[in-house]
């Protein structure tokens, strides 16, 4: 019994430390956030970076007309939006570590009679294509990229 008296103190310490280590490493490592905050919502591209560059969209400049280019909307297992100017949709597949992908996106065939400078329609499929990963930063959607060189890109969205 005088083992124990002597000893549960070092325990208590002991464990003290590992708390305080896991609670550290938490902090350092938050939880990635729920795809559930993407689902339901209209999320509209504002900028595109990539290699260096990076193309932003000013809405308010391009004017009412092009307002719904380049939107993107999840819902169950599928996205859709509208490109520049066609309408698209297809399944989309989560993985782990925040893991994403798109296959099969069909597109409506309609002649852009206007497209927003810095990125054509057939680019921003072609990003699509690429799709990795997701992320959630200051309540923007990202979407990590990679052209069939392997150069990466990054979709920024807002709602």
């Amino acid at each position: 019994m005088k083992t124990v008296k002597k000893t549960l103190p070092v325990w208590a310490m002991i464990l003290t430390v590992i708390c305080a280590c896991a609670s550290q490493q938490k902090a350092d490592n938050p939880l990635p956030p729920s795809f559930d905050l993407v689902l339901g919502k209209e999320w509209k591209l504002i900028e595109v970076r990539a290699e260096n560059l990076s193309t932003g969209f000013d809405r308010e400049a391009l004017g009412t007309d092009s307002s719904n280019f380049y939107t993107l909307k999840f819902q169950d297992e599928t996205i859709s939006g509208r490109a520049a100017p066609n309408s698209y949709r297809g399944p989309f597949e989560l993985s782990e570590n925040q893991g994403i992908s798109f296959d099969m996106i069909a597109a409506t065939l309609m002649a852009p009679l206007k497209e927003p400078a810095g990125l054509k329609e057939n680019e921003y499929f072609k990003y699509l294509e690429g799709v990795y990963r997701w992320d959630l930063k200051d309540g923007m959607l990202e979407l990590h990229s990679r052209d069939e060189g392997g150069k990466p890109s990054i979709l920024v969205f807002s709602e």
